[in-house]
């Protein structure tokens, strides 16, 4: 029989040796490659107290940001343009960083929604920082009351991820194809349209005994959301690659309004379809014997701007090229896009560990950039970089140690491209801020301490947004002025 000093005794020699075993590595690592390695909590690490100082955010958060307004208009009209009253008083904002080429973008931009009679959409790509509209959606709440406008604007047919800005549901086969994360290695082409995924309600390749499909997607108005998301009076259907005639029809609060056959084109197609009132319920139901590519449906107004959520979820920006560029262009000038916003970083920061990996990195998005200049080189790309990341380092929660490196490179990458770069980092209190937002009352990040809360994604988008006012305030000036620009 084992007695109890007997277990204590083989407990305390295996421990023994195990810390004999690991004293060779005790003040360092075991690098395995460039971008893994094994680590050992030191020896000094353990008889310090050393306490990591973190970020003073107090006067950084405490700002005021708008909530979603829950009474809807009985009447069902379209909200009007509203201007901004609000007083910020005095108040650090962190500016947007440009050249004077990336001013001429920005001014062109300003110019353009003065004038323009139609809708302008605005494309806020990103990773999953931006999921289920965050940040995106108090942007486009803040933006229509600027220019006018309301709708959610592009959603995928089988959504990319929930949102609290509209209610997606969908019936059918459906599969959604995307051009970042893991490829379908079925699919033969990359023709992704302008939100880099599509979707099918039909298997990709056709049998010779293929019987008629049927599928739908169904929209309704959300609670939660800020009021101008739930009116639009048009919906756009961007489809293509289609081999046989599809029937669409339209139900608006369960009532038939339209029903149109969708051809046979290769190319990026776009229906439209208008609305006498906005329905507080819409479907779509597709019948046919093959399903187009469905590049996505957007729920806009006939003016102003929509600013659309396009996330994807584990990509790092350097996916745009990938997509074959006459499906892109064509969507993009169908949806007359005005400016585009890169938010990207984030995904690739754990897996740089030298200045040779940040600059791979930074090279790759330079690639991305001089693809939306081949597209249209008077609309402005604002490169949104990384927020503050941390990582667990000898039970600390700690910066990584390149992210300022590739922020810096990221800067300068986006100058070179004569855009416009605007700073996350240094906005939400710059190193060792994110424990600041994750320990905050309420918290404003969540425990992974890379993703924002709501209530912290509405203040870096506000935050953002008084970076964005700030140049209209320089361009009403200089307007008043009447100094020229021309690009």
């Amino acid at each position: 029989m084992i007695k109890p000093w007997q277990i204590l005794v083989f407990v305390v020699s295996t421990l023994f040796a195990l810390l004999l075993l690991t004293i060779p590595f005790a003040n360092g690592n075991i690098k395995l490659s460039e971008n893994y390695e094994i680590k050992f909590i030191s020896f000094n690490s353990l008889l310090e107290n050393k306490k990591t100082e973190y970020a003073d955010i107090s006067k950084i958060v405490n700002i005021k940001i708008d909530e979603p307004e829950t009474s809807d208009n009985k009447t069902d009209t379209l909200p009007t343009k509203i201007q901004e009253t609000e007083e910020n008083g005095e108040k650090k904002i962190e500016k947007l960083i440009y050249s004077e080429a990336g001013r001429i973008l920005l001014y062109n931009f300003f110019e353009d929604m003065e004038k323009s009679k139609k809708t302008a959409h605005v494309l806020h790509y990103g990773d999953s920082q931006i999921e289920g509209d965050r940040i995106t959606g108090y942007l486009r709440y803040k933006m229509q009351k600027r220019f006018g406008g309301s709708g959610n604007g592009l959603v995928a047919a089988d959504k990319l991820a929930e949102s609290f800005s509209v209610k997606q549901e969908i019936e059918g086969n459906w599969k959604r194809y995307n051009i970042f994360g893991r490829r379908d290695s079925n699919l033969t082409h990359r023709n992704y349209g302008a939100m880099g995924t599509f979707s099918r309600f039909a298997p990709l390749k056709m049998q010779a005994d293929t019987p008629a499909y049927e599928a739908s997607i169904k929209f309704s108005r959300s609670n939660i959301a800020y009021r101008n998301d739930r009116y639009y009076n048009k919906v756009r259907l961007f489809y293509g690659n289609s081999r046989k005639p599809v029937l669409a029809e339209v139900y608006a609060d369960g009532k038939l309004v339209h029903f149109d056959k969708l051809g046979t084109e290769k190319s990026v197609q776009v229906k439209e379809w208008y609305l006498k009132k906005s329905p507080k319920e819409l479907s779509i139901k597709f019948t046919g014997k093959d399903s187009p590519d469905i590049y996505g449906i957007s729920l806009e107004n006939t003016r102003g701007i929509v600013v659309d959520n396009i996330p994807m979820r584990g990509a790092s920006g350097t996916d745009f090229t990938s997509i074959y560029y006459s499906s892109y262009s064509r969507m993009f000038n169908m949806l007359n896009v005005k400016m585009v916003i890169l938010e990207y970083g984030g995904n690739a920061i754990p897996f740089i560990k030298t200045e040779r990996g940040v600059k791979r990195y930074c090279n790759a998005f330079y690639k991305q950039l001089k693809m939306f200049k081949k597209l249209n080189k008077r609309i402005p790309i604002i490169v949104i970089g990384p927020a503050d990341m941390s990582q667990n380092i000898d039970g600390e929660f700690v910066s990584y140690p390149m992210l300022p490196l590739v922020i810096e490179e990221m800067k300068a990458v986006t100058k070179k491209a004569g855009y416009i770069y605007w700073d996350m980092f240094e906005a939400m209190g710059g190193e060792n801020s994110m424990p600041a937002w994750v320990n905050s009352e309420p918290p404003l990040a969540a425990k992974d301490y890379i993703h924002f809360s709501h209530k912290g994604a509405k203040i870096i988008a506000e935050k953002f947004y008084e970076a964005l006012e700030k140049a209209l305030d320089e361009y009403d000036e200089n307007k008043e002025k009447n100094i020229e620009y021309s690009l």
